[in-house]
């Protein structure tokens, strides 16, 4: 169940050295576990474990939780696959900043996400076009990385997005009339 999948994240992760753990591990109810929070009928909806000292493999387990709509895992040293992801049909919000990502391969799959934010990282090369499957995306924040050769063409056709963050990476070449994009 999803307490298991709790329980292998604090297994995995280190959870005996994060900064705050309480009532992991006890028999209080997952949905009081520090950085979790569940909807109403007690199904996790968020789990928010920025800056908590998480180190090693983030389980892949986590995209079966059924009504998962927020994943915060910044500034942490998390290695992440999205192998699976496609499971995850509510997970609208995913921050990874500064977590010591490399690839986005898979990401394309988690088509309900709203929010990406893969900032501080270690991408390098060209944006993976996969991210056009992100038909729902308003937020995308990719700076401070290295990626680089042309700002992807395929950014136009992304019609939903509104904010796009691409700053300090090494992009070369024209910036594309996105005017019809009328939310960026």
């Amino acid at each position: 169940g999803e307490k298991a999948i709790l329980e292998l994240i604090y297994n995995q992760m280190g959870g005996v050295n994060w900064r705050s753990s309480d009532n992991w591990m006890s028999n209080v109810g997952i949905c009081s576990w520090h950085g979790i929070d569940c909807e109403e009928n007690g199904s996790v909806a968020s789990i928010q474990l920025g800056s908590n000292q998480l180190v090693g493999s983030f389980p892949t387990e986590v995209y079966q939780l059924p009504r998962l709509r927020h994943l915060k895992l910044h500034n942490n040293v998390v290695y992440m696959s999205f192998d699976g992801i496609e499971q995850a049909e509510n997970l609208e919000t995913l921050s990874l900043d500064q977590t010591g990502l490399t690839s986005l391969v898979g990401l394309g799959q988690a088509r309900s996400l709203r929010e990406l934010s893969v900032s501080r990282n270690d991408l390098k090369g060209a944006l993976p076009e996969e991210l056009t499957r992100l038909i729902n995306l308003r937020t995308l924040d990719i700076s401070f990385n290295g990626l680089s050769g042309f700002l992807p063409f395929w950014l136009r056709g992304m019609v939903s997005m509104g904010t796009l963050t691409a700053s300090h990476n090494k992009f070369s070449g024209p910036l594309y009339d996105c005017a019809e994009l009328r939310d960026l």
